[in-house]
């Protein structure tokens, strides 16, 4: 071993640049191909294990975290969506940690998990009487900045009131997620990422069985997306704050 002093600095930059050598290639189905990621570090989890204790908001914002852990950790620059995320993660928990994992007192291997299939309907339009809504898979970026405002929103609810606006709220933010844009005839409104207060105006205002149609559509995703991380019992793989701490 060396004898050379080290500064706290240097040392740090060279365990670094060892996480930067510690990588795993991993297929993005919005990529099309495999993709480098570092794996994940001490500080992520600890981060992560933060959000366990922050109520219905620290569920929300583990999510954000792991978006935050995806793009920081890509060596690539990508417009990474939801469509992504649970393999991208999955794998990089197997590559960081282990590929043990346990649920509800069982164990499992997440090497047993199906083979992914990245059939998803990316972008669709659904009409209904004159309207016509744009669904779209969301990108990280966009799930990330509805997700930010919808801790804010749940921080906000009274602890008496939390049940029973919870629910609502979350929905009304996943809708608002998905939806690129509402067009009736000639007029299109678009939903950024800046107007999420118009944003939930419209959403108010269609009519039942579309707003029935939108929910559907987004429950398809869903479904595709956990039969990738459902093991043969039907036991899913929750990735939630607690996700690296189960070997």
């Amino acid at each position: 071993m060396s004898d050379k002093n080290n500064t706290l600095e240097d040392f740090i930059k060279n365990l670094d640049d060892l996480s930067k050598k510690n990588t795993v290639k991993i297929f993005v189905p919005s990529a099309g191909k495999k993709l480098e990621f570092n794996l994940f570090s001490v500080s992520q989890h600890k981060e992560l294990l933060k959000s366990i204790f922050e109520g219905y908001a620290g569920i929300i914002r583990s999510s954000v975290i792991y978006n935050d852990i995806i793009n920081t950790n890509s060596h690539t620059e990508h417009e990474f969506t939801l469509a992504d995320r649970s393999h991208i993660l999955t794998q990089l928990r197997k590559e960081s940690l282990a590929s043990s994992y346990s649920a509800n007192g069982e164990a499992y291997d997440l090497n047993d998990l199906p083979e992914p299939e990245f059939n998803f309907t990316t972008t669709q339009d659904i009409d209904y009487k004159g309207i016509c809504v744009t669904v779209t898979i969301p990108s990280l970026k966009r799930d990330d900045v509805i997700s930010k405002k919808l801790v804010n929103e749940l921080n906000s609810i009274p602890e008496d009131k939390q049940d029973e606006e919870t629910l609502t709220t979350v929905l009304t933010h996943e809708i608002i997620k998905f939806i690129e844009k509402v067009t009736i005839e000639d007029n299109i409104f678009t939903f950024s990422d800046d107007n999420l207060f118009e944003c939930k105006q419209i959403i108010n205002s269609l009519p039942l069985k579309l707003n029935n149609k939108i929910i559907e559509a987004i429950s398809d995703f869903r479904v595709v997306d956990e039969k990738n991380i459902t093991f043969n019992d039907g036991t899913v793989v929750e990735i939630d704050a607690s996700f690296l701490s189960d070997e």
